[in-house]
């Protein structure tokens, strides 16, 4: 079952501390969701919630489009790629958007979704400079 939900709460905020990475802190991840730059859908299996999906809506090639910004969840048992992208993408269409996006440093991630029909048009390369 997937619900709205962006309520700080120690279950999103165990999803959040595994969306940490040198670029975005525990407290930006927060921040987002507290201001509303972020939306949060709890993903829940059996009762217990098992996963968050950050995300947010976006102008993509001049068309409407849903932007997962973050993914997480705890579960071993649970497959958030194959068990809730495609609601998510369902959900997406119902609101209007044409486009669906994500960004990830997972190589097999990308393998993963190109075989369910996303494209990577772009590769992001990032370098620190000395100050």
């Amino acid at each position: 079952m997937l619900a709205a939900d962006n309520t700080l709460s120690a279950a999103l905020d165990a999803h959040l501390a595994l969306l940490v990475a040198e670029d975005a802190p525990l407290d930006w991840w927060r921040q987002m969701v507290r201001s509303g730059a972020l939306a949060v859908i709890a993903v829940y299996a059996e009762g217990e919630r098992v996963a968050s999906v950050l995300w947010r809506l976006d102008v993509h090639g001049g068309e409407r489009c849903f932007v997962i910004c973050g993914a997480a969840s705890d579960s071993p048992r649970f497959d958030l790629m194959g068990d809730v992208l495609p609601r998510l993408e369902a959900m997406a269409q119902r609101m209007g958007c044409k486009r669906f996006r994500f960004h990830t440093r997972r190589r097999g991630l990308v393998e993963r979704a190109s075989g369910m029909g996303y494209q990577a048009p772009e590769f992001v390369l990032l370098k620190d400079l000395a100050a």
